[in-house]
Formats: C-alpha cells, structure tokens, sequence
C-alpha cells in the first residue's frame, strides 16, 4: 500500500510540477532572446504609446512616442500630455521632464552615472532594454499563451531592487520575436505601459541621435 502511495506521489509531482518549472525557463528564455534581438540589432526605430494610470487618482493618461535604440544606445521622446525624453548614451542616463508653467516651468532633468540598477530603475524602460542583466534579477510569476502572443509577468527577486517598480508586464509575439507590450507598476500601483505599435529593425541610427545637452536653466538631478 504505501509503495502504491508513493508511486501515486512521484506520478503526480511528474505531470503537475514538472511543466510549471518547464514554463518558468522558457518564459525567460524567450524573454531573453527577445531582448537580444533588440540589443544587437545595428538600428531599430518602434513607434509606441505610453499609457500611465494613477491608481489614487483614477486617472489615465496616453501618449505617443518614439524610440530608437542602437546597440545599447536608446533615444525615446513622448509627446504630450506625458512629455519626456529619455536618452542613454556612454554609460550616462538622461531623463528630461518640463514643468507645467503654473508650477514654475522650469525643465527638470534627472543624469544617472550609477551603473546600480536601483538608480538606473529610474527610467526603468531604459533598464530593461539597455542592461541585459536586469532580467537575471527578475523572477516570472505568471506566463500565458494566447495565439502566439506570450505575455509574462515577473517582479525583482529582491525588493528593492529595482527602485520602486514590484512588478513587470511583458508580451512577445513568438513568430516575429518582437516586443508588443512592456510595463510595470510601482509600490502605490501606479501602472506604465508601453505598446509598440511597429518596430523597423531597418532603421538607419546617427550619433547626434543619442547625444544630449540639457536645456539652459534646467534643473539637473545626478544620481
């Protein structure tokens, strides 16, 4: 009887256990693969939306926007109402942010030199495509697959650990490995989302697209 009972344990934590283990790996390794594919392309411009909800206030703002990345190098510029530039060039992180004129309008600008992905996780869409170890610090909570479209949701294995974001949002097209959706949420469950519309891994970078200088006056913030 108690061979039966154990035999009946061992077939059930094959068939039960074993694929969600299974599923686990292959999330991060497409993920993985995904990102490289972005990180080692010569030039990919993706023209997306960014779309911010602010839990307490029930509020929900969308953007549109561009990004271009060239190996390493990354450039995003959104318009209004969520008007930013980010741009990461020579181990240096830009994030520039007006202020409305009812609040003084003077441009506020964030300049990261850390290479900690705490402060980097200041522009955390910049972290996640530009420093490929930023995944190795991530751990995968759910995977689905709907028609190709895997989406995944992970969190830092250690809080903190990537500032205040608790957890990631991502969906990949597996025929085309290309990026539809990228997300997260902060520790108010504030939520920022990314959808990109169409990605040309084509596109043609120059050097003056990943160069920047603040703006006379700003307010520089270095971390």
């Amino acid at each position: 009887m108690n061979q039966l009972v154990s035999l009946f344990i061992f077939v059930f934590i094959t068939f039960n256990l074993t694929p969600v283990f299974a599923s686990s790996n292959t999330g991060l390794e497409l993920i993985k693969k995904t990102m490289s594919r972005y990180q080692l392309a010569p030039a990919v411009e993706i023209t997306l939306s960014k779309i911010v909800t602010l839990a307490l206030l029930d509020e929900t703002k969308k953007s549109e926007g561009r990004l271009f990345f060239s190996k390493g190098k990354m450039r995003l510029e959104i318009d209004k109402p969520e008007e930013s530039i980010i741009v990461m060039n020579n181990n240096t992180l830009w994030v520039e942010t007006p202020t409305p004129e009812e609040l003084g309008g003077k441009t506020q600008v964030i300049k990261i030199r850390s290479q900690e992905l705490s402060q980097q996780a200041k522009a955390p869409l910049a972290a996640l495509l530009g420093k490929p170890s930023a995944w190795d610090q991530m751990k995968l909570l759910k995977e689905e697959n709907k028609s190709g479209v895997v989406s995944l949701i992970l969190a830092p294995k250690k809080e903190n650990t990537f500032g205040d974001v608790v957890s990631i949002s991502l969906e990949i097209n597996r025929d085309s490995n290309e990026i539809s959706k990228i997300g997260y949420k902060d520790d108010l469950d504030n939520e920022t989302k990314f959808e990109f519309q169409k990605s040309n891994f084509k596109a043609k970078a120059t050097k003056n697209m990943f160069q920047y200088v603040p703006p006379k006056n700003s307010q520089i913030t270095e971390y």
